[in-house]
């Protein structure tokens, strides 16, 4: 009953609604709910959703990492609507964290009482569970484990005659902790267990501390079945994130912050700047009933201090890597320079396995298990008091749930679809649907929900925070609309989300695909029409510094721009699909070659080195680095170069000759890969040699000490000279002269040089 109030009006709403906000989550929980059931009745993997990133599907790390996120809700939705299926979860999920708790405090207070209950309502009427609940991050809210856990690691610690008994469940709700999400791992599993530890360390309980390393080992070996795929990923741009580590953290005022949405407090207006963009991650309101309970048991419950500790604990790490107040960075003067001021959480978020966690506010939920707890305790003190004592203590749990409550009404978001999509599941002529825009998160979690009722393979998708798909390819379907792409690609549909578009996307689609099929005032479906393949490389420009293309072959491309900006000595650096390829010195008309070794979509960037830092003063803002006049212009199609081995780990991984000199001048691209760095002083040699062996041009450069890809244009002057010449390329040390050899049985190869090939000149 307790979470149908939180939820209300849920209750009235079950299967045409999802519990949880738009800006959240409940879209794509409900997506993943439903792949569990499909896959289950089409045979389909259960953990490669393969209608999503069509044509190869996408690996669902998450759905195996977190078993308790979708379960039991995909099995509830064998027999009611997914809606439901999901509403239903977080109902039994929140009233079973309530429960959990509400039996270990009856479990340490001798038997069932009103301070044990209460404990359970401010545990999961806490509004870090609540903010999650409005954010749709239902694994998170899987929080019934912690107390449990909690309770048999504090039982064993001391345990005699059934120690075995106590390790078994310690390590039983070790793993079921972080079921719901891998990543309460960091936020609640690790301090607890480091917690218990301390106290077995302070108590000099040295049976005790070997008890709780036993339960992390076996506990940590049999979670490594689930987090292995996690960590493996942490190094990927779709689950390591190096923005929000400050947005997403705890405020200072957060304790004392009730929400902007209660009738009451939100007359309050400091609330509204401390929550006010951060709600779902930055709720931690103590309440005035428990911080009251609180202070009674850190008067009389010695018991409880050791768990208000771990509340003190949870919330510095919850402050994040910067102190902020009012949700802004606070800012000191440092011999008169401004600068932040950095706090625990700075020395681990960027470590391999933490840079996960880009969310510190969700230590909010260990704060709620200690606050929780601690609550109890003084409850119990209360109810010492007879019978006064135990109203009380019903009323205090009454005024906490008012207090605690974060929206009156809680969000839902519609869970029918017009009938036009839910008809596409009876087209066997699609092969995919492309949601647009592609790049809005709330249109792309919008779009996984409408294929749970079309059931259609979509050219993006994803499992968590973004699509994997690559952006190039999306952007370049998105914005030039070119119908031979699209039909390459297997685009069929365009569904576009009309509440998340641009107002000139509706116009542009229908002056490239016509006329939409249906359109509502949410939807409207593009039918792509048929296009002979006719492809050319197509570009365009992602950002000011940001380029993605497409090319239907392997080949060389010249890659123009003009770098403009001042960089003030700093350097800078050209990737080519994330790989360094050239590094800028300064402002320069740059004139790069690009080999592009696979057909595909392919990201140019520059990026400044050393990257601009956070600058709290407007006088230390670095300035911005423009990129102008950019262009793209295709050499060649075919294969770049048959890869040459050097000695020294150099590698020719690919080389442009053109075959003839503009105007005397010959422009050969080369692309060097360096496994080990090379000497400062190696020279690289470019050669033109005459049909009577006699070179009439050629350029020996050291180009300093590199290491890893390397692309070059160089440009030879053949002056007045004209017939067939050949080239050669090579490397050698200095000052012994001494060339690499060449690992090949090209022309030349015994004497050190690589055959580039012939070029004809003609006059």
């Amino acid at each position: 009953m307790v979470a149908i109030g939180i939820t209300f009006p849920l209750i009235l709403n079950f299967s045409s609604q999802l519990i949880g906000h738009s800006t959240g989550d409940p879209y794509e929980m409900a997506h993943h709910i439903w792949w569990f059931k499909y896959a289950l009745q089409t045979g389909e993997p259960l953990f490669y959703p393969t209608l999503l990133a069509y044509p190869e599907g996408l690996q669902g790390i998450s759905m195996w990492a977190n078993p308790l996120q979708f379960f039991p809700a995909w099995l509830f939705a064998f027999v009611m609507p997914v809606a439901s299926a999901y509403n239903l979860t977080v109902l039994l999920t929140i009233a079973l964290n309530g429960w959990a708790m509400c039996f270990v405090l009856s479990r340490w207070f001798n038997g069932w009482s009103w301070a044990a209950f209460l404990g359970g309502l401010i545990y999961m009427a806490f509004p870090t569970m609540q903010g999650h609940l409005f954010h749709g991050h239902a694994g998170l809210l899987v929080a019934w484990a912690a107390p449990l856990y909690v309770y048999a690691l504090l039982r064993l610690i001391d345990a005699t005659d059934d120690a075995r008994r106590w390790m078994i469940l310690s390590v039983v709700f070790f793993l079921l902790t972080p079921s719901g999400h891998t990543l309460q791992t960091l936020y609640v599993l690790m301090p607890l267990t480091g917690a218990i530890l301390c106290l077995c360390l302070y108590r000099q309980n040295g049976r005790g501390v070997l008890r709780v390393i036993t339960v992390g080992a076996i506990g940590g070996i049999l979670l490594l079945i689930f987090l292995a795929p996690m960590l493996r990923e942490a190094f990927t741009d779709t689950y390591a994130d190096d923005t929000g580590y400050v947005r997403y953290s705890l405020d200072l005022l957060a304790p004392i912050t009730p929400s902007f949405d209660h009738p009451v407090f939100r007359q309050w207006q400091y609330t509204h700047q401390v929550l006010g963009v951060n709600i779902a991650e930055g709720a931690a309101y103590l309440g005035i009933a428990a911080g009251i309970l609180c202070l009674v048991a850190f008067w009389r419950e010695p018991n409880a201090r050791f768990f208000l500790a771990i509340a003190l604990f949870a919330f510095i790490l919850g402050l994040g890597p910067l102190l902020k107040i009012l949700d802004q960075p606070v800012t000191t003067l440092i011999d008169g320079h401004a600068t932040y001021i950095t706090l625990p959480w700075a020395f681990l978020y960027d470590l391999p396995g933490f840079n996960l966690a880009r969310t510190p506010g969700r230590f909010g939920f260990t704060i709620a298990l200690a606050i929780a707890i601690a609550a109890g305790y003084g409850a119990r003190v209360v109810l010492q008091r007879g019978r006064w004592g135990a109203i009380l203590v019903i009323g205090l749990g009454a005024f906490t749930l008012w207090e605690y409550q974060l929206f009156w009404s809680m969000p839902t978001v519609p869970a029918d679809v017009p009938e036009a999509i839910a008809e596409l599941r009876d087209r066997e002529d699609l092969r995919a649907v492309m949601d647009v825009p592609w790049g809005n998160l709330l249109a792309a979690k919008e779009g996984l929900y409408l294929q749970t009722w079309h059931q259609q393979a979509l050219i993006a998708g994803q499992i968590t925070r973004r699509t994997p798909v690559s952006p190039a390819k999306l952007t370049l379907l998105e914005e030039t609309l070119d119908l031979a792409l699209l039909n390459h690609e297997g685009v069929d549909l365009i569904i576009l989300h009309k509440a998340y578009a641009d107002p000139d996307d509706r116009a542009r689609l229908g002056e490239r695909l016509g006329e939409p099929y249906y359109e509502d005032e949410r939807y409207a479906l593009f039918e792509v029409p048929e296009t002979p393949p006719t492809l050319t490389v197509i570009w365009q420009q992602a950002g000011p510094t940001e380029f993605y293309l497409f090319t239907p072959a392997p080949g060389w491309i010249d890659f123009s721009a003009a770098i403009t900006a001042p960089l003030n000595g700093r350097g800078g650096t050209i990737t080519l699909n994330d790989r360094s390829v050239y590094q800028v010195l300064g402002p320069q008309a740059l004139i790069l070659p690009l080999p592009v070794d696979y057909r595909g979509y392919h990201t140019v960037r520059f990026d400044p080195t050393p990257a601009c830092p956070i600058a709290p003063s407007a006088a230390l803002i670095c300035p911005e680095v423009q990129l102008e006049g950019a262009t793209f212009t295709p050499l060649s199609a075919g294969p770049l170069y048959a890869p040459v081995e050097l000695g020294g780990g150099v590698k020719l991984s690919g080389a442009y000759l053109p075959q003839d000199a503009i105007r005397g001048v010959l422009s050969v691209r080369l692309w060097w890969t360096l496994n080990t760095p090379i000497a400062p002083e190696t020279v690289r040699f470019i050669k033109v040699i005459d049909q009577n062996g006699v070179q009439i041009a050629g350029v020996d450069q050291a180009l300093g000490a590199l290491s890893g890809d390397w692309i070059e244009r160089i440009d030879l002057d053949l002056g007045d000279q004209e017939g067939t010449f050949a080239v050669y390329a090579g490397w050698y040390s200095y000052p012994d002269l001494m060339r690499l050899p060449v690992f090949s049985e090209g022309q030349g190869a015994q004497d050190g040089l690589i055959f580039l090939g012939n070029v004809s000149v003609i006059r």
